[in-house]
């Protein structure tokens, strides 16, 4: 994929360079411990199929945590205190294994299989070539929605699809 002359790209670069200069976008490179070191706090995150050094394939733009009035009336993230540790956890549209992230399921949203299994996937990609970016937000400055939106919409508008692991937007 050539993020080098896109709209994607552009909305890509400026998001991130935004985010960087208030340390709130972080990279977590190849060949992680998805159980370790993930980013407190909520957020839109990328997911990136590491190709070559010079070249990456797009695979998921998606979303952790939503803004919601709070108790006492104020604006607050529901899911701030898991966050984007709360992704390691999900069967569908993808999930990650100890070795492998998964997308495709064979499963229907509905009717999930009765074990957690690498199986239920049509595609797979080793943990080695996997790298995710997040796009931390600050409190309840920037809703996690809005990243995931703008970042969706900037891809489809360059591609005129989805990227291969996310079912709808």
């Amino acid at each position: 994929m050539n993020l080098q002359t896109s709209e994607f790209s552009r909305v890509y670069e400026l998001a991130k360079t935004a985010l960087q200069s208030s340390g709130n976008f972080q990279t977590m490179s190849q060949g992680f411990s998805c159980k370790k070191n993930w980013p407190q706090g909520s957020g839109g995150y990328l997911i990136w199929r590491i190709i070559s050094p010079e070249d990456r394939e797009l695979l998921y733009i998606g979303k952790s945590g939503t803004l919601k009035r709070c108790a006492n009336g104020n604006l607050c993230i529901r899911d701030e205190q898991r966050g984007f540790c709360k992704r390691l956890d999900r069967w569908t549209p993808y999930s990650f294994f100890p070795d492998s992230f998964c997308y495709a399921p064979k499963f229907s949203g509905n009717t999930k299989p009765k074990s957690h299994s690498i199986e239920n996937y049509a595609s797979k990609v080793p943990l080695k070539e996997i790298e995710v970016d997040f796009f931390i937000c600050p409190k309840i400055d920037l809703a996690p929605a809005y990243i995931e939106a703008v970042l969706l919409q900037s891809y489809i508008a360059t591609y005129n699809q989805l990227p291969p692991a996310n079912n709808g937007f």
